[in-house]
């Protein structure tokens, strides 16, 4: 029950080394779920530790957690996701909400596993198509950014929950 997948350690030291926090013992981030020693659910925000934990970062590494189901990384000031994130196979819900994005990686596509993605409350200034590709029982929440209305594509009203809600668009043309 003490045994976990090195490699999965291996990306939690990643994320503490990436974000400045040598000091921490990595089975110490946020909340954690493990099954059979793989890391399948990891829940990391300022609100953990009397808000002693955010992140700026996510690295590369995090593509390689293939037993990842849950990965909530809502509440942080992440700019920007690691462009492989759509390696992550088994995920099925993701939440980037209340970060600092304003793109997603074309990757995310891949996902095709993914039950629910949170993006709302973030920078989002463009949207990729690619979106459109996940699952459409995927339920979706991407209000509260500023797209613009020609990012709303027609594909997402086949979606069985996608939630647009209002966009700050004073930039839009």
């Amino acid at each position: 029950s003490d045994c976990f997948h090195n490699g999965d350690l291996q990306v939690l030291a990643d994320i503490t080394e990436s974000n400045g926090m040598f000091n921490l013992d990595p089975l110490y981030l946020g909340s954690q779920n493990w099954l059979s020693g793989r890391l399948i659910r990891i829940q990391v925000g300022n609100y953990f530790q009397g808000g002693n934990v955010e992140l700026e970062s996510l690295p590369e590494s995090i593509s390689t957690l293939s037993s990842l189901a849950t990965l909530q990384v809502d509440k942080n000031s992440l700019t920007a996701l690691p462009s492989d994130i759509g390696n992550l196979s088994n995920l099925k819900e993701l939440n980037i909400s209340y970060n600092d994005l304003e793109i997603l990686p074309e990757s995310i596509e891949n996902l095709g596993n993914l039950e629910v993605l949170s993006l709302n409350d973030n920078l989002l200034i463009s949207l990729s198509e690619n979106l459109c590709n996940l699952n459409t029982s995927c339920e979706i929440d991407i209000s509260d950014n500023f797209l613009c209305d020609e990012f709303y594509y027609s594909c997402f009203e086949n979606f069985v929950n996608f939630n647009w809600n209002w966009q700050n668009q004073e930039e839009c043309p």
